[in-house]
């Protein structure tokens, strides 16, 4: 065992072999004991890739919005089989988006256009309002991306073209792609 970690320690081998964890194992102990070291690094790294994958995900769930999300999901699989499990649409149960939202913001833009405000304010206030609506208190805070898409991206779209198409918008906003595209429709 000492010639092997000798070897290892050496340069050339360090830069092919730096994950390599050495482990004293007992000839003497019991199969399961022998073996537990080994059991408890090989599932700490698990865990810790799993973890990682969340906090990547933004879906890094607290123990409390697990519970909550699994009773939703139960009763969401009882009554339909074909539509999927939305999170961020489920989150929202609780205080759902009002059915007269998209006409608030259609008013809002033309009061905006009616009054010449600047458009960068009229797209920071919605901003703003957007992004407070979004992270209730105590809820999970899912992407940016996903929430805006899922709950104000199609109707702040439809307004948009149908308050500043064409004279604002470009021809075509729904095939702009890259990091800065806000949303495109499906």
């Amino acid at each position: 065992m000492q010639e092997v970690s000798e070897r290892l320690r050496q340069a050339k081998y360090r830069r092919h072999f730096s994950s390599i964890q050495l482990l004293r194992m007992s000839a003497k102990s019991a199969r399961a004991v022998r073996y537990r070291p080994l059991r408890r690094i090989l599932l700490q790294q698990e865990l810790d890739a799993v973890r990682n994958q969340r906090k990547v995900a933004q879906a890094s769930f607290t123990a409390h919005h697990l519970s909550w999300f699994f009773e939703r999901a139960v009763v969401h699989v009882a009554s339909t089989v074909t539509e999927p499990f939305n999170f961020v649409t489920t989150s929202r149960l609780p205080r759902p988006l009002p059915s007269s939202y998209p006409d608030q913001v259609r008013t809002f833009l033309e009061l905006a256009v009616q009054h010449n405000i600047p458009t960068n304010s009229v797209v920071t206030a919605i901003a703003s309002s957007v992004i407070l609506d979004a992270y209730l208190p105590f809820a999970h805070a899912f992407s940016p991306e996903d929430a805006f898409s899922t709950l104000y991206g199609p109707s702040l779209l439809d307004c948009l073209e149908e308050t500043y198409a064409p004279s604002v918008l470009p021809e075509n906003p729904v095939q702009r792609s890259g990091p800065n595209t806000f949303f495109t429709r499906s």
